[in-house]
């Protein structure tokens, strides 16, 4: 018995010291925590979360294009001052009623939750506060009951330090409501369209409502089940006494996706092209780009109608560059004319490198100039054979045909073939490439002797955005400077190369904006006229795989690139059929933007004039049709015509075999006086074989087919493009059927230019030719 007492006793009192230890337990627990809630906040924990992402805009503030965080997650950060008070007060009264009058912990609803999951036995509902789920978007792990003991802690800790504004904005911007979006900024800009200080009670109502099961409740999965909890929480706000019930019922009819826009992707070749270049992107940052958003968008749909009508005939793609020509921005990038199509898409001709073709004999005539040719200099365009590495070369022009002798003007505005390879065996293939380099043509990375005289022809392969920049370095007087896509990234003045001289430059865009040095090649109608001056080349590939257009003017410069990426031929698609119409109309639309200007002019770069013989480019005599000529200092001829004398035109020998086949009626006649001028060391000298004394003479001439006016065409009305200066409005003036100089009169006055400005009204156009014949047409021109 006595025993059995002092069992019991030593049980009592284990008993006794567990209670104390347990109690003990609990007090030192109790002010452990204490003192860890009082403790200051981790440095950065309320920081807004780095989100690697990029918003990319246009010159105008036009968002082209936005990515998301690394996590995949789209989010932006506002203040609780832009938040809307009923956004505000829906996810209050949907998540934490009581919010505004606990302290981390709400008791009656732990009470509340614990009774409804006793009764049906399993867990049916909860009572997280707006903090406690904010510690656990601090800290995300495991969900269970410790994770759960864990946010309690966490959530009296924050109440401890931080005001309730400042934990309620935490958590809207923490919170996710579905689709990967993470705060109510950026779950009211995906779903609605709108911001987060726009939401109407409806669409608050239904982003608080995602808060409870986001990925499956959203309006995109599901929209019954998004506006079933819109239901919900409207009947919560109205018990709040937030909303009256009649505008709850006005809420509750409004549909799921009342704004919802797609997040922007535009200009997306150029917009890839940008994250390309980006480096490790280590926070959330905004570029402003050069890009205009409109015309880009103009563009693309110039780009798709083109390929739409010239599909059958082989094209398949086209690309457009737009660049600024005094900064060298980008103003619009097409690198395709649908990004989404599955074959070549996404395939980027901006940058993709192909043969431009003659596109390239611009940069050669430069250089040419610079050695010491003219922009008279007589050329031979008859069949010649070339002996290369590779054996016998043989260019041909584009139609097969020969023109003979031909000034550089006219070589290079009609793109003939011969003339342009005999510029490059005298320059040298070497030197031409290192002006091609210094234009910015890096894609042309092999030798001079892989090329050989092609290059003169464009065998090389280039991209259309070096072949846009080349050109502008022609307009910005022969120096190159490098093309950017930052709004703040302009090159400083004085930073450029230079590629050939001003005046080099200045002569070939002066010949490039020719209208009448293009006719022999292009035709009289072609759609490189404008209404304001613009330098316009070609160039078309060996297999004709690949179109290409540029035309500059003097604040842009627009190249275009149509054709089948997969290298297949295009069927009866030239410069002026296939890139020559999509060029006009990205000149037109682009000058509607930006006021076109003029090109600078030969007298601007120190050119003098002269007037030379249209056939011998020797000076003009009273027996050869006279016209006006650029010439640099010292490189103007000296020596008078003698080519044409009594209406008879006798030409070196190197021409013969070229009348013979031509047809042109052309008869040799030996004559030991006469001296070709080219040959007495006074005169500039020709290029190409050198003549001998016997001279070929035409026979008389048939009488022309008659004296016309060919541009305006009689009756044509013209209307005043919009948003160009009445300066840059111009028609070019043109006659045909005779030889000889036009006087052109407009409404009786003498006018001396070949373009006349365009003036509102009806008006009367009259061609005087040197035989005395007259025609006239009647125009009219429309506001």
């Amino acid at each position: 018995m006595t025993r059995y007492r002092r069992v019991v006793a030593l049980v009592r009192r284990a008993l006794r010291i567990g209670v104390l230890a347990v109690l003990a337990a609990m007090v030192a627990g109790a002010g452990a925590l204490a003192v860890w809630v009082v403790l200051p906040l981790p440095d950065h924990l309320l920081d807004p979360p780095v989100a690697p992402g990029v918003r990319i805009l246009d010159r105008n503030g036009v968002l082209l294009r936005s990515t998301r965080a690394e996590d995949g997650t789209r989010g932006r950060w506002v203040p609780l001052a832009s938040i809307d008070p009923d956004l505000i007060v829906a996810f209050v009264a949907v998540e934490d009623r009581r919010f505004w009058d606990h302290h981390g912990v709400d008791l009656r609803a732990v009470a509340r939750a614990a009774r409804d999951d006793w009764r049906a036995e399993r867990i049916v509902s909860g009572a997280s506060t707006i903090s406690m789920q904010l510690a656990r978007l601090l800290d995300p792990g495991a969900r269970g009951w410790r994770s759960k003991l864990s946010e309690t802690a966490w959530a009296l800790r924050l109440e401890w330090h931080l005001p309730k504004q400042v934990i309620l904005e935490q958590y809207l911007n923490r919170v996710h409501l579905g689709q990967n979006t993470a705060g109510v900024a950026a779950a009211a800009a995906y779903y609605m369209g709108a911001a987060a200080h726009e939401l109407s009670v409806g669409e608050a109502a239904l982003l608080a409502g995602l808060a409870h099961a986001p990925s499956r409740d959203n309006p995109v999965t599901s929209p019954r089940r998004a506006v079933a909890r819109r239901r919900v929480a409207l009947a919560r706000m109205v018990r709040a006494g937030a909303v009256p019930e009649e505008v709850a019922a006005r809420a509750n009819e409004e549909p799921a996706l009342t704004r919802r826009a797609r997040a922007p992707f535009l200009a997306p070749h150029f917009t890839t092209r940008v994250l390309q270049e980006l480096p490790a992107i280590t926070g959330d940052i905004t570029l402003g780009t050069t890009i205009d958003a409109a015309l880009q968008s103009e563009l693309e749909g110039e780009a798709r109608q083109a390929v739409s009508l010239l599909s059958e005939r082989g094209v398949k793609q086209a690309a457009i560059v737009v660049l600024d020509n005094a900064t060298g921005g980008v103003l619009a990038w097409v690198g395709s004319p649908d990004f989404w199509e599955p074959a070549a898409g996404q395939t980027d001709m901006v940058t993709s490198a192909r043969q431009p073709g003659s596109a390239l004999k611009p940069f050669l005539y430069a250089l040419a100039f610079d050695r010491g040719v003219t922009a008279a200099t007589v050329l031979a365009d008859v069949p010649t054979s070339f002996t290369t590495v590779n054996g016998t070369y043989q260019p041909r022009n584009y139609d097969r045909r020969f023109r003979g002798p031909v000034r550089a003007r006219e070589a290079l505005a009609s793109s003939y073939n011969v003339p342009a390879v005999i510029l490059a065996q005298r320059v040298g293939t070497g030197a031409l490439l290192h002006t091609l380099h210094l234009a910015g043509f890096g894609s042309l990375a092999r030798t001079p002797e892989y090329y050989g005289l092609g290059l003169a022809l464009g065998n090389g392969d280039v991209t259309l955005m070096e072949l846009a920049n080349g050109y502008r370095a022609l307009v910005n007087g022969g120096t190159y400077e490098g093309w950017h896509w930052r709004q703040d990234d302009a090159a400083a003045p004085g930073d450029g190369r230079r590629v050939v001289s001003r005046a080099a430059a200045t002569l070939v865009l002066d010949v490039l904006a020719d209208p009448a040095a293009r006719v022999p090649g292009f035709g009289v109608m072609t759609p490189f006229d404008f209404p304001f001056p613009a330098a316009v080349k070609t160039g078309t590939s060996r297999h004709f795989t690949d179109n290409w257009a540029v035309a500059v003017t003097g604040t842009f410069t627009v190249a275009v690139w149509a054709g089948d990426v997969r290298g297949r031929p295009m069927e009866g698609v030239s410069g002026v059929t296939g890139a020559g119409p999509l060029l006009h109309r990205a000149v037109v639309l682009t000058a509607a933007r930006y006021a076109p200007g003029l090109l600078p002019s030969p007298a601007e770069a120190s050119l003098t004039p002269a007037r030379i013989c249209r056939v011998s480019g020797l000076l003009a005599t009273t027996e050869c049709p006279g016209m006006r000529e650029w010439f640099a200092a010292g490189t103007a001829p000296v020596v008078r015509d003698d080519w044409v004398r009594a209406g008879r035109v006798r030409l070196p020998e190197q021409y013969a075999a070229w009348v013979a086949d031509a047809g042109q009626g052309f008869v040799i006649d030996h004559d030991p006086d006469w001296v070709d001028p080219r040959d007495r060391v006074d005169a500039p000298q020709a290029v190409g074989p050198a003549p001998t004394r016997p001279r070929v003479t035409s026979a008389p001439r048939p009488e022309p087919a008659g004296f016309r006016i060919t541009s305006p065409a009689d009756g044509d009305v013209y209307r005043m493009p919009p948003g160009v200066p009445r300066d840059y409005a111009t028609v070019a003036l043109r006659a045909a059927g005779e030889p000889g100089e036009v006087r052109w009169f407009v409404d009786g006055a003498p006018h001396e230019a070949q373009r006349w400005e365009l003036r509102p009204g009806a008006h009367l156009i009259r061609a005087v030719a040197a035989s005395g014949r007259v025609n006239e047409v009647r125009i009219r021109v429309e506001e």
